[in-house]
């Protein structure tokens, strides 16, 4: 289930065969070790296909977790759902409420970085490019972006919100480089992977390099069929 999931969430896979099989886990195996983790993705599933309120409620589940990083994992998730609807003002108060607490357990730093991610993205969404970038300059200084770490998938995130602050300013050339670090080093991430691709096709178009940006919108349709960027990208 867990596989089919990521895979689902990465573009490869349809969303409601996935959904099926992790929500069944996590509403049937509330003792198992697995139980947070699974609420987790299927709260995931269900942002993807926009059923917001349902997410919510197994998002809610982490926040019954005993472990202080636990809880915030779910107010990053809440969070993010705010952003995802269109409220960017609301999320970045959010995000803002994370980045106060000073919570223990060795996940919690990358938890706040996470935040920070986040409100970088709501405040692209806010057109305040500028500012986006100063926060992630922070995070991707303080973050391991090895491909390889832990911390790839978040490294890759936050590549790509810094590559959509650039192209918001303007500044082709730095959002080009931005997505292509996703790209060349964080293909093993997909949803992050196929966002940069997207992204990658439009600004090879605007610099006139037609043959890199139908090979990142082909890479982008054979790897990703199901991904809402593959259905943004013309």
């Amino acid at each position: 289930a867990l596989s089919a999931a990521k895979l689902a969430l990465g573009g490869s896979r349809k969303i409601a065969e996935a959904g099926r099989m992790m929500r069944a886990f996590a509403d049937a195996r509330t003792k198992s070790y697995h139980y947070y983790q699974a609420s987790e993705i299927v709260g995931d599933l269900l942002v993807a296909i926009r059923q917001y309120a349902a997410a919510g409620e197994y998002y809610a589940r982490l926040d019954k977790a005993p472990w202080p990083d636990y809880k915030m994992r779910a107010a990053v998730a809440s969070a993010r759902v705010l952003l995802d609807e269109g409220k960017a003002t609301e999320a970045i108060e959010a995000f803002d409420k994370i980045l106060a607490v000073n919570a223990e357990g060795d996940a919690a730093p990358r938890q706040q970085k996470a935040a920070k991610v986040g409100k970088a993205a709501a405040l692209v969404a806010l057109k305040k490019p500028d500012d986006a970038v100063k926060l992630i300059d922070e995070v991707i200084e303080a973050t391991d972006t090895d491909a390889k770490s832990e911390e790839a998938p978040l490294a890759a995130r936050a590549y790509n919100v810094l590559g959509a602050a650039h192209r918001q300013a303007g500044r082709t050339q730095e959002a080009l480089l931005a997505f292509l670090h996703v790209d060349l080093l964080y293909p093993n991430v997909p949803d992050a992977h196929a966002e940069a691709l997207a992204n990658l096709a439009g600004l090879w178009e605007q610099v006139h390099k037609a043959e890199r940006a139908s090979r990142a919108r082909q890479t982008l349709k054979d790897q990703y069929p199901e991904s809402p960027w593959t259905k943004k990208s013309p």
